[in-house]
């Protein structure tokens, strides 16, 4: 089925904004400003937005795929309808099991980035590396820029890159 209504072509600068290259540029950026020196309220939502929303998903699945069907992050083509009704079925002690699970592996692994981002500074310190948040930005930006790079090629059917 084709939208009847005409899509405009996003600007040049929205495209590149979009694209592996500005994704690299705007991690790197952001690596810049040391995780410490966050305001405590944006490390705590930085922990615990991603947590509580993964733990929704599993506790309401059926509103978590209407959600994603209105954002354009899933068409209602690929939604298997038995899959959907399968997870709607589940017992509410199963949902809770893994709202429980996957929301607190999430917080885990949020927390686990902040740690790891004061302890790499702190290693390359240790190291005598002369600007450890430079090193810090542009290997974060070079490696998002790669993983950005290798999911496009793969929704274009390229492939994978050598």
């Amino acid at each position: 089925m084709t939208d009847p209504t005409p899509r405009r072509t996003p600007s040049p600068l929205l495209q590149i904004c979009r694209g592996p290259i500005g994704q690299g540029l705007a991690s790197g950026a952001v690596a810049l400003i040391p995780v410490r020196r966050y305001p405590r309220w944006l490390r705590e939502t930085i922990v615990w937005a991603p947590s509580i929303t993964m733990a929704g998903m599993f506790l309401c699945p059926e509103q978590a795929q209407r959600i994603a069907r209105k954002t354009g992050l899933e068409s209602d083509e690929r939604a298997e309808p038995s899959r959907i009704e399968a997870e709607v079925e589940a017992p509410l002690a199963v949902r809770l099991a893994a709202a429980g699970f996957f929301g607190g592996a999430v917080y885990g692994v949020m927390r686990t980035g902040l740690w790891a981002d004061t302890a790499l500074e702190s290693g390359l310190r240790r190291l005598r590396v002369p600007a450890p948040r430079v090193v810090l930005a542009v290997a974060g930006g070079v490696a998002t820029w790669r993983i950005a790079e290798m999911e496009r090629r793969q929704a274009g059917g390229q492939g994978t890159p050598g």
